[in-house]
């Protein structure tokens, strides 16, 4: 099936890592033979995701809030007649029918700048008692860093996709190509849980979390790394991928830290309220 789309929504299918996770998920599902009459596909961007949910669902109802993206997607999958677009802010979005399934990948790391939280808040009722989620959880994870870039930013290591086509399956392949961040860092200690979101559960989208790191190397500390892992029924985990969860940097007042000092960190924010709202502070005494 080609798909018309933005470059964005192009650079996300061609990311087969990340795709490979939900439809292993969907595969799951399938050897439980798990019925599934209803399928929402939340924030469904090119569609992908809800014509893999199509060949185990006996509807998808596929809901995006882009007018130009919804189009196209309801043009790639026009020949899946159990998909439905709907064109609609998700958050808005009044749900009439109970599902078995729900898909959302409004994911990011440390669920900060994205909706996923904000979205399956919204959603969870429209869900039957033995429903499905996919993702069904994150777990956070924060390590104290020396950086040597300032500013609040994602690893910026660049990923070249290119198509081969082969003689030998006549299918598509991808060819990835990693090239090193400019930006360099040295982990100072080891890492920390900051949290971990069950989706299941109505979750407070206010974080305010206090972390104290044991530093086993002598430098200057002046930031935190946050990597997030995508889970789906403790099966399937999912971590950094060329179009998912880059490692987030965030910069704090610089200290001298020897090894052996105990650093206590308070780390604020609000999932799917923007990097903006990150506050970070050292929570009295460093070496207390």
């Amino acid at each position: 099936m080609k798909f018309k789309t933005n470059s964005y929504h192009n650079n996300l299918l061609m990311d087969v890592e990340r795709i490979a996770f939900f439809q292993e998920a969907l595969d799951i599902l399938n050897s439980r033979k798990k019925k599934i009459n209803i399928a929402y596909d939340l924030g469904s961007g090119s569609g992908i995701l809800a014509s893999l949910a199509s060949k185990i669902s006996k509807k998808v109802i596929a809901i995006e809030k882009d007018h130009l993206i919804c189009k196209m997607a309801r043009t790639n999958l026009k020949s899946l007649d159990n998909v439905e677009f709907i064109w609609e802010d998700v958050l808005k979005y009044k749900f009439n029918q109970k599902a078995d399934l729900i898909i959302c990948e409004a994911l990011d790391t440390g669920l900060i700048d994205e909706e996923e939280v904000l979205i399956l808040n919204h959603a969870i009722n429209s869900l039957n008692d033995d429903g499905i989620i996919i993702p069904d959880s994150v777990i956070n994870i924060i390590e104290p860093v020396n950086m040597d870039h300032p500013l609040i930013h994602y690893e910026d290591v660049e990923y070249s996709i290119s198509n081969i086509d082969t003689n030998e399956s006549n299918k598509k392949q991808y060819n990835l190509k990693i090239n090193k961040s400019k930006y360099k860092h040295k982990i100072l200690g080891n890492y920390k849980l900051l949290n971990s979101i069950n989706f299941y559960k109505l979750n407070d989208p206010k974080v305010n979390e206090k972390i104290k790191f044991k530093i086993n190397t002598n430098g200057c500390f002046n930031g935190l790394k946050i990597r997030t892992f995508t889970v789906f029924n403790n099966q399937l985990i999912i971590s950094q991928t060329p179009m998912l969860n880059p490692p987030l940097f965030i910069p704090i007042d610089e200290i001298e830290v020897k090894k052996g000092d105990e650093i206590k960190v308070n780390i604020k924010y609000q999932m799917g309220g923007g990097l903006e709202t990150i506050d970070v502070s050292y929570n009295g005494d460093y070496n207390e």
